[in-house]
């Protein structure tokens, strides 16, 4: 179903409320999870999110990402910037832990 920008209801279902952030719907409930959104409770298993929650929730979403996003415009450059992002998640997890270095375990043992 398409809808227009006055067509989404009040009170979504949670396949309408993905729909309407472009999300799975697997994915949006971890996002209200975290967010703190809770459907309202409309019977037994009958669950509804508020559209004006909903919009709320975008309203809360960091534009850091974008702002990443546009500094790495062609291929090369968002290789770089994406292993620029781990040695820095690296890092950050060595000085959380006090410098110490982590043990890479196998699952088996090589051939």
């Amino acid at each position: 179903m398409s809808y227009t920008a006055r067509d989404w209801p009040a009170l979504m279902d949670l396949q309408t409320a993905a729909d309407y952030l472009a999300l799975a719907p697997g994915s949006l409930v971890g996002l209200l999870r975290r967010e703190g959104i809770f459907p309202v409770e409309l019977g037994a298993r009958l669950r509804r999110w508020r559209r004006s929650d909903l919009d709320i929730v975008v309203e809360r979403l960091p534009h850091r990402w974008v702002e990443r996003q546009t500094s790495c415009k062609d291929d090369d450059i968002g290789v770089d910037c994406a292993l620029a992002a781990v040695e820095r998640r690296i890092e950050a997890r060595r000085r959380a832990s006090g410098g110490r270095a982590h043990e890479v375990r196998q699952s088996h043992s090589p051939a």
